[in-house]
């Protein structure tokens, strides 16, 4: 399937095997090293579909339907969340707790993509929400009078739905983004059928699979600290392309998703204290004109290779040395700057040896002491081979920050629950620096986690995130809580309380999540918003229709979250 040209005795014995590429099939660095380690031998008869027991006649066996429920037989379409699914239970109790990676509910996700979705249609397109949500009924309750757009607004909604740049800096399994890209379907598919609601099915099948292409391309962007969870984000979007093929003899090649799902960490763009001209904020840190020029030329070589990697079809081994060229460029911009730091510590060190007096020892150890730090960070940086770190989002994403409005149109995500003490002592160092505005010696990554969002997004643009609502009253949220009112227009924030929202292996997990939407504006002044608790309503729901207050009837509830309007209060918060 990586290959457009099949070799004569895979087409006698399999038949039409149609070509895919799109890195599916190409291995990772990770398998990579695997590979290295000798040949494995798989018997045929693991793989025997007469045999209930192999690999084939168990997947035969398996209904991938949408809800288990199912009664239609004819029913194949895989869950939407069983790869999700599959992901969090990778992770048992510690390893669970560590890295706080609990799945997003579907409703949670629906919800969150709409409201940012449309927020960004509404400025960008000059859109009413009554038209938003009338485009929305032509899909699922249509209007027989059908009634066209304005030609003017339908333009302006289309060129926004294909523009639109969307990111999720802890993407997971995948969520939001499948989310977000079935938000945009459905808008494109209603304004088709205001005009042309007795289409032919297989012609709107084919626009839709275009839609999704064309956003899994060019709008889609994510980056997670697990080479795992990159993965099978990375599947998850091409399924989704795949399930809408009616004829195999048809199927595009696959879109390469390398350079737009990345195993990185989020977080950390420079190593502890050492800025790098490509950290965040841009403009923190201006090297020398030695050390610029070298990472220049390693820049321009990376816009080279990604311009050949993405035109290179039908060929894995260059697409595979192109890729890690790629990486390895990038790593040489770390390696730059880390060893024209070394290099001043060196000259340190040396004007400090020998030094007399208390003072002058305590300077010659502390000079050192940095030498040593330094080596260190150069020979721990290639340790990291499965996923960047640091990660640097102007070479990861280069086209982001190509033009005048630099950055994401829409950034949401659910990042993990984890207490920053827990992490390295470097990572503290990096943090001080690139979120000074926000950071506090103990706290839970999210508060990071924002900082950043608002970095990597646009003026203008929207963001939406669901965390635990502890920075709300705790020490450490202070600067938080001062820093985005200043920094965003708060429009919706819906506080979940103690409702078991996440479960994980079949346990409820208390997380107190909570719900926060703003458009990025950076002006300051009031914030008048929507604020909902719904602690109370839910339980109360749950109370009269008899059923217990566990996460799948709690996610009964919230079903239409969209809804929850009547249970909001306004209200005003000043930075």
């Amino acid at each position: 399937m990586a290959r457009r040209t099949k070799k004569d005795e895979i087409r006698n014995l399999l038949g039409y095997i149609p070509y895919l590429n799109g890195g599916l099939f190409r291995t990772n660095r990770l398998e990579d090293r695997i590979d290295s380690g000798g040949a494995f031998t798989l018997p045929d008869e693991l793989f025997d579909p007469k045999d209930d027991m192999s690999v084939l006649g168990l997947l035969s066996r398996y209904r991938f339907t949408t809800q288990e429920s199912t009664p239609d037989d004819q029913s194949v379409d895989p869950d939407p969340e069983l790869l999700g699914r599959m992901f969090e239970n990778l992770y048992q109790g510690d390893e669970r707790h560590n890295t706080g990676t609990y799945y997003t509910p579907r409703e949670i996700v629906h919800f969150m993509c709409r409201q940012v979705l449309d927020g960004y249609l509404r400025d960008t397109a000059d859109v009413q929400q009554e038209t938003l949500d009338w485009l929305r009924r032509q899909v699922t309750e249509p209007d027989e009078q059908h009634q066209p757009l304005p030609p003017q607004t339908e333009e302006a909604l289309k060129d926004a739905l294909e523009r639109v740049r969307i990111c999720d800096p802890a993407v997971g399994s995948g969520a939001f983004l499948l989310g977000m890209m079935q938000e945009i379907v459905q808008l494109r598919k209603g304004i088709l059928w205001t005009k042309f609601y007795d289409i032919d099915a297989e012609k709107e099948g084919a626009m839709v699979a275009s839609w999704k292409r064309h956003a899994i391309q060019w709008s889609l962007y994510g980056v997670d600290i697990n080479p795992e969870a990159v993965e099978i984000c990375q599947l998850r979007l091409w399924l989704s392309l795949v399930l809408d093929l009616k004829d195999p003899a048809t199927v595009e090649p696959l879109p390469n998703l390398d350079f737009r799902i990345v195993a990185g960490d989020s977080l950390v763009d420079r190593v502890a204290n050492i800025s790098f001209k490509e950290s965040l904020p841009f403009g923190s840190y201006q090297p020398p004109l030695d050390l610029g020029l070298k990472v220049g030329q390693e820049e321009q070589k990376i816009g080279q290779l990604r311009q050949e990697f993405e035109a290179t079809q039908d060929n894995p081994p260059r697409l595979k040395e192109l890729r890690d060229r790629i990486i390895t460029a990038s790593k040489k911009i770390v390696h730059y700057h880390l060893e024209a730091a070394l290099e001043t510590a060196q000259g340190e060190a040396q004007i400090r040896s020998g030094s007399v007096g208390s003072k002058g020892k305590r300077n010659e150890t502390r000079a050192n002491s940095r030498v040593a730090q330094l080596d260190h960070l150069i020979t721990e940086l290639d340790k990291h081979d499965a996923y960047q770190k640091p990660f640097l989002w102007s070479v990861a994403f280069p086209e982001i920050w190509r033009y005048d409005n630099q950055g994401f149109d829409i950034v949401l995500a659910n990042p993990p629950y984890v207490r920053q003490e827990k992490l390295d002592p470097n990572d503290q160092e990096s943090y001080k620096l690139a979120y000074e505005r926000v950071f506090t010696g103990t706290a839970d990554v999210l508060v990071f986690f924002y900082g950043r969002a608002i970095q990597i997004l646009k003026e203008g643009g929207w963001l939406s995130f669901i965390t635990s609502n502890k920075y709300i009253r705790a020490a450490y949220g202070e600067g938080l809580r001062q820093f985005l009112p200043e920094q965003l227009k708060l429009a919706r924030v819906i506080d979940f309380g103690d409702l078991p929202l996440f479960d994980a292996n079949g346990k409820q997990v208390a997380a107190y999540p909570s719900v926060l939407v703003g458009r990025k504006n950076g002006n300051g002044g009031d914030n008048e918003l929507k604020v909902a608790d719904l602690t109370y309503p839910v339980r109360s729901a749950l109370a009269e229709a008899g059923r217990n207050v566990n996460a799948e009837n709690v996610r009964w509830v919230l079903e239409d979250l969209g809804g929850v309007s009547e249970v909001e209060n306004d209200i005003i918060i000043s930075p």
